[in-house]
C-alpha cells in the first residue's frame, strides 16, 4: 500500500507542478480507510482526471460518476477518487464582519485570507466545525463554521441584487435601533456592501445577510453601485483613510491588512477585483519596467522583491511616494530627500503595473 500511496502522491505533485497550482488553489487528501482501501480527495478537475491513470497497466476503472471514480488494482486494492464539489444550489455566506480563512482546520494554523460580511464561498468539505472553502477567485482555505451560514444560491443572489450601500468607514457599527447608545447587532468593515431600506435621522435602516436588521450611521456608508467607474484620486483617498491600521499577515480587512490584502481591498472598493496575493497581482495590468519607472502614475502598483521574486506591493500616490501595509498602513517614498524615504524598499523595487 505504501508504494501505491507514493504513486498517488507523486501524480498529484507532478500534476500540480505542470498546472502551476500550489496549496492556494489545489487541495488533496490521501487516506487509508482499510487494509486495501484508499480514499483520495481533490479539488482540481484536472488532477482528478490525471489520477484515473496512476498506473494504467496495474489497475482498471470499476465505476465513474464524473466526480467519483473507483479503481481496482491487480493486487485487489481499491482506490476511491473524489472530486470535491459544493452542494448544488447552495453556498456559504459570510455573516460575521470578518471571517478568517486558515491554511488548515486549526486556529493555530496560518491565516491566509479573510472574507467580509456578505461575501460568498463555495463549501467543498466539512470537517468537524470547519469548512474547506473556495473563494470566487479560486483561493482555498479553512473557515470556522460560526462565521458562515449555508444559504440557497437564489437567496444570496436576491440579496446581492438589492445591495445599495457600502461601508466606507474602517469600522461601522450596526445598532438595534437608530441610536448609538442602543445594543449593537454587528460591526462591519470597509467595503462591506449591504441593503438600505430607509433613513431615520442620522441613521439608515439596513438589512444584513440571513434576515438580520439594524441601523447604521449615514456618515459611515456611501451609495453602492455594482457597475461603477474606478477613479484614481478616489482610490488614493480610500487608501489614506486606512493609515495607522496595523499589519496582519493574511489580513484583507480594515481590522488588519497584509500588503496585498490592503491593495486588494482598496481596489475592490472601486469595483476592481484583484487577485489575493502580490505575486498574482504582479501579473495583472500593464507592465512598467524599472528603467521606465518614471512613467508610473498615481493609482499604479509598485512591486518589490529579490532576484525577480515579488514579496511586497504598494500603491503609488505620485511624486515618488506610495502607501502600503508594512508594519502598519503608512506612507513611504523612493525619494532620498523625502523624510519617509525607505532605503530597503527603494533598493528592492522591481517594476510597476498599471491597473486602471
Amino acid at each position: 500500500m505504501e508504494g501505491l500511496i507514493g504513486k498517488i502522491e507523486k501524480r498529484i505533485a507532478d500534476s500540480e507542478r505542470n498546472l502551476g497550482l500550489d496549496w492556494r488553489f489545489s487541495y488533496s487528501n490521501v487516506v487509508v480507510i482499510g487494509e486495501k482501501r484508499v480514499r483520495v480527495e481533490v479539488t482540481s478537475a484536472e488532477i482528478y482526471e490525471a489520477l484515473k491513470s496512476v498506473h494504467p497497466i496495474e489497475m482498471h476503472v470499476t465505476s465513474d460518476t464524473g466526480t467519483r471514480v473507483s479503481l481496482e488494482t491487480t493486487e485487489g486494492a481499491a482506490i476511491e477518487i473524489v472530486l470535491l464539489r459544493p452542494p448544488e444550489g447552495h453556498r456559504l455566506w459570510v455573516v460575521s464582519s470578518v471571517a478568517d480563512m486558515r491554511r488548515s482546520p486549526d486556529h493555530a494554523s496560518e491565516l491566509v485570507n479573510q472574507g467580509i460580511m456578505g461575501e460568498v464561498f463555495e463549501g467543498l468539505k466539512k470537517q468537524d466545525d470547519w469548512h474547506l472553502c473556495r473563494t470566487k477567485e479560486g483561493y482555498l482555505g479553512w473557515v470556522r463554521s460560526w462565521y458562515l451560514e449555508e444559504a440557497e444560491s437564489s437567496a444570496i443572489d436576491s440579496y446581492d441584487s438589492r445591495r445599495n450601500r457600502m461601508v466606507k468607514a474602517s469600522i461601522a457599527y450596526i445598532y438595534s435601533s437608530p441610536s448609538s447608545s442602543s445594543l449593537p447587532v454587528s460591526d462591519a468593515v470597509a467595503g462591506t456592501c449591504i441593503v438600505s431600506v430607509g433613513r431615520l435621522g442620522d441613521f439608515e435602516e439596513v438589512l444584513l445577510p440571513v434576515s438580520r436588521r439594524g441601523f447604521v450611521k449615514g456618515e459611515d456608508i456611501e451609495t453602492y453601485k455594482k457597475q461603477r467607474k474606478p477613479d484614481r484620486s478616489r482610490l488614493i483617498e480610500r487608501a489614506r483613510r486606512f493609515i495607522g491600521i496595523q499589519y496582519l499577515w493574511g489580513g484583507t480587512s480594515s481590522k488588519g491588512f497584509d500588503c496585498s490584502g490592503f491593495v486588494k481591498r482598496v481596489f475592490g472598493m472601486e469595483g476592481v477585483e484583484l487577485p489575493r496575493d502580490s505575486d498574482m497581482q504582479a501579473q495583472v495590468g500593464t507592465l512598467v519596467p524599472l528603467e521606465d519607472i518614471g512613467r508610473a502614475a498615481k493609482g499604479d502598483l509598485l512591486f518589490f522583491g529579490e532576484k525577480g521574486s515579488v514579496t511586497h506591493v504598494a500603491l503609488y500616490t505620485g511624486g515618488g511616494r506610495f502607501i502600503h501595509s508594512y508594519g502598519e498602513v503608512k506612507m513611504g517614498s523612493l525619494d532620498e530627500d523625502d523624510p519617509e524615504y525607505d532605503e530597503k524598499l527603494a533598493r528592492s523595487l522591481l517594476f510597476a503595473r498599471k491597473i486602471l
